[in-house]
């Protein structure tokens, strides 16, 4: 399960939110920097796996990562060598994942959906 909110959301007020929920068995991922909070934090404390990655994006400033759609593919342009390129889907899957060999790479997704393009640990969003 993907949590974006950088702060807990309280829910003390409400009973059983994770009820259908195995949470000794659920990985919970948290914002980089708020595992603490969540391991604090009613309910949410209750999740015996949780990791600090993804959704703690940073986003680009400064380099320039290029997108582009080219006959219906996706072009990423301006990567650097040995990189990890990671695509995910809204619903947080990682549906590609590639170490980069090359300053671009073309990729090929079903069209008008929103992706989240991660290199290294910087994103963007993508409308495609």
């Amino acid at each position: 399960m993907y949590v974006n909110a950088s702060k807990p959301i309280d829910i003390s007020n409400s009973l059983y939110v994770f009820s259908n929920v195995p949470v000794s068995t659920c990985k919970l991922h948290v914002p980089k920097g708020t595992k603490a909070a969540y391991q604090t934090a009613n309910q949410w404390m209750d999740f015996v796996n949780m990791v600090e990655d993804i959704t703690g994006l940073k986003t680009f400033s400064g380099e320039k990562l290029l997108l582009e759609k080219i006959n219906g593919e996706l072009v990423i342009k301006n990567l650097q060598p040995n990189e990890i390129l990671q695509v995910f889907d809204m619903n947080g899957q990682c549906i590609h994942s590639e170490k980069n060999h090359q300053t671009s790479t073309r990729l090929s997704f079903p069209a008008n959906r929103i992706y989240i393009i991660r290199v290294g640990d910087k994103c963007v969003k993508y409308n495609n």
